[in-house]
């Protein structure tokens, strides 16, 4: 595979050119007025028969001469521009050779989209199909407009200058000793790029090499910037992502605790349902046995272990005792636990029994326990 250098340069040159808009563009209009006025141009416009002499300091221009060219020998007119510049007030940057808007033509035309990398050789071979002239007759300048309607074709912008209009200027300015540092169209701001013309570079002052230097490094700046500060930005959202990310991992944490002390709660509460239900509460027991002791007897004690129940009283006959403990729902076995005694005060049999404790069935604990909790 051949390395195609002259693409090479053409792409980092459009990039360049690119690059450069964006940046004009993010720089506030004051600030740019501001930097302009520190460098001064002096302008030489041409419209084939004469020369005007400008000098111009950001947004202000200052005529200084007119010069003909009609009917002039190129060193004689050389001889009164270096003449003119000798006594005329003001340094300069830069030199800009100008040609007239009127003896510029300006197109728009189509190309196909294979010709973007090599697109001056390719409008230079459709030149004379373009215009009335051949490519040997102008000087012309292509740019690639933002988009066009159909994907295969793109739109560029042509601007064309007869030869023989910007070949006069140029003799009488290198008879001067001077060679423009960039030649334009006109001084239209849609105007493409400087026109391709072979010329030595000739610069009078010094402070715009310095500041061409200065703005590529600082173009270099702003395209590091431009490329780290996404970069970090990206950081940061991805620390504040981490951030949120721990908080809410703390917070699932604290909520699946929550969860198991919930768990654990309803776990007690059904224990504590299955043991009501299993064992039912004293006082239903106290209840029960209450209701089946008759009027002729009472306790004097009464105890229950979880188990069994434990009961001690008088009666006038102690032995019908079994079967009022026998009545009762939740009691069965009842028995003596010593033997039965006379009491000639009371006039009464005196009884200590016990009856151990029945499992309710879960229908029952509940109509129980809506019974008990008054």
């Amino acid at each position: 595979m051949r390395f195609d250098r002259r693409a090479l340069i053409r792409l980092l040159l459009r990039f360049w050119r690119w690059w450069r808009r964006e940046l004009a563009a993010l720089v506030p209009r004051p600030l740019k007025a501001r930097i302009a006025r520190l460098f001064a141009s002096l302008e030489i416009v041409t419209d084939g028969s004469a020369l005007g002499i400008f000098h111009r300091r950001g947004e202000e221009r200052r005529r200084l001469a007119e010069i003909a060219l009609a009917g002039s020998a190129p060193g004689a007119v050389a001889a009164e521009l270096r003449a003119l510049l000798e006594g005329a007030e003001g340094a300069y940057d830069r030199l800009v050779l100008l040609i007239a808007p009127e003896r510029t033509l300006h197109r728009r035309i189509s190309m196909p989209a294979a010709a973007r990398d090599s697109l001056r050789e390719a409008v230079g071979y459709d030149i004379d199909r373009q215009t009335p002239f051949t490519e040997d007759q102008v000087y012309f300048a292509v740019e690639e407009l933002a988009a066009t309607p159909r994907e295969e074709e793109i739109g560029v912008h042509l601007a064309v200058v007869r030869r023989a209009d910007v070949d006069a200027a140029l003799e009488v300015l290198r008879a001067a000793g001077l060679m423009p540092d960039r030649i334009r169209v006109g001084d239209r701001g849609d105007a493409p790029a400087d026109l391709d013309v072979p010329a030595a570079k000739a610069r009078r002052g010094v402070l715009w090499p310095r500041a061409t230097a200065l703005l590529a490094a600082l173009a270099i700046l702003l395209f590091g910037a431009a490329i780290y500060l996404p970069l970090a930005r990206v950081d940061a959202e991805f620390a504040q992502v981490e951030v949120g990310m721990r908080t809410a991992r703390a917070a699932a944490a604290r909520v699946e605790r929550l969860h198991r002390e919930m768990q654990a709660l309803a776990e007690a509460e059904a224990r504590l349902f299955e043991r009501k239900r299993d064992e039912p509460m004293v006082l239903t027991l106290l209840a029960e046995v209450t209701a089946a002791v008759p009027d002729d007897a009472f306790l004097i004690e009464f105890g229950f272990d979880g188990r069994e129940v434990q009961l001690s009283g008088y009666a006038e006959t102690a032995s019908d005792a079994i079967a009022w403990i026998e009545g009762a729902p939740h009691l069965q076995g009842a028995r003596f636990l010593s033997p039965v005694m006379q009491d000639q005060r009371l006039g009464r049999e005196r009884f200590s029994m016990a009856a151990e404790r029945v499992a309710a069935a879960p229908a029952e604990d509940v109509a129980e326990g809506e019974g008990a909790a008054p």
